[in-house]
């Protein structure tokens, strides 16, 4: 098991004039309008959980567990709020923790290094004994 801290949401900026990420309208085009902070949820949701590593398993092979995890995933995220901790399974960890050190599509270093707190929470999530391991 792992215990992953909910990092505060992030607001992010354009990297060259440090002014927040602007909203888009229907079309991509920017609107006036700063954009909300993204929240861990939706990074998790939107990066480690869409990424075709964590629908595989060990061998490389698809794997219909990751359907699980995910499920299982989202329902911890889903009312967490900053400072909250979640505790998820070692397996599915692994595979968060792979798809965030590597990634299948590379970061954009430029503009992503505003994320390492979302991805320190993963990566340095703590170990913790299973409840089973903790009554004997």
């Amino acid at each position: 098991m792992r215990e992953i801290t909910i990092p505060e949401d992030i607001q992010l900026v354009d990297p060259v004039t440090d002014k927040p990420v602007r909203k888009a309208d229907e079309h991509g085009r920017p609107i006036d309008e700063p954009d909300e902070p993204l929240t861990f949820r939706k990074w998790v949701i939107l990066r480690p959980l869409r990424d075709p590593k964590f629908a595989k398993n060990s061998e490389g092979q698809g794997d219909v567990e990751a359907l699980y995890y995910a499920a299982d995933l989202r329902k911890a995220l889903k009312d967490a709020r900053p400072g909250d901790r979640i505790t998820i399974e070692e397996t599915v960890w692994k595979r968060l923790d792979e798809c965030v050190r590597k990634p299948s599509q590379p970061y954009d270093a430029g503009f992503m290094y505003q994320l390492i707190p979302f991805i320190d929470a993963i990566t340095k999530a703590e170990k913790k004994e299973s409840a089973k391991k903790e009554e004997n």
